[in-house]
């Protein structure tokens, strides 16, 4: 069995889990070029005392946004989606009809953007990136809480209300 972690940002809730994960993959985790300053040097990211200490790494692959993958007979588009992250990708599997959101999009939610590097007009226009090139009846399958759809997230979603007023 190959597994597979595909990291949407470097926030400490991505990587508290992943180390002890690694020795197990046979494929390390891939992650945007950003993220992958942050995986460097952690500690230096991590803004609460007493948190951690998590280990800094070096990815083995990183992403940008516009790469397409191939894995696991899997064509996984790459989105740059900045805003709550500097680096923040989003994956696309276009042929499922799916988006892996990350920290970008929850149900009822976004991510939050008081992290280092966090924007809302930037995650806003993420999102709006995402509504736009995909159509309403994509499933969205977030970093945090159930799946939705984008246009149960359009019509219901109160961070989405600047959208809808557009």
């Amino acid at each position: 069995m190959i597994a597979i972690q595909l990291q949407d940002d470097a926030w400490t809730d991505v990587e508290e889990g992943t180390e002890a994960l690694l020795d197990e993959w046979l494929v390390k985790p891939g992650d945007s070029v950003a993220a992958g300053q942050v995986l460097a040097n952690v500690m230096d990211y991590v803004p609460w005392p007493g948190f951690g200490p998590f280990e800094s790494y070096e990815a083995d692959h990183t992403v940008k946004g516009g790469e397409t993958l191939t894995l696991a007979g899997l064509t996984i588009e790459v989105l740059f989606t900045p805003g709550h992250s500097p680096g923040h990708v989003t994956y696309a599997i276009v042929e499922e009809h799916a988006l892996f959101s990350g920290d970008v999009l929850f149900q009822g939610s976004v991510g939050r953007v008081d992290l280092p590097g966090g924007d809302w007009p930037t995650l806003l226009r993420s999102i709006q990136l995402l509504i736009d090139s995909f159509p309403a009846e994509t499933l969205v399958y977030p970093g945090h809480m159930g799946v939705t759809t984008l246009a149960r997230e359009r019509a219901t979603n109160p961070f989405l209300r600047e959208l809808a007023e557009r």
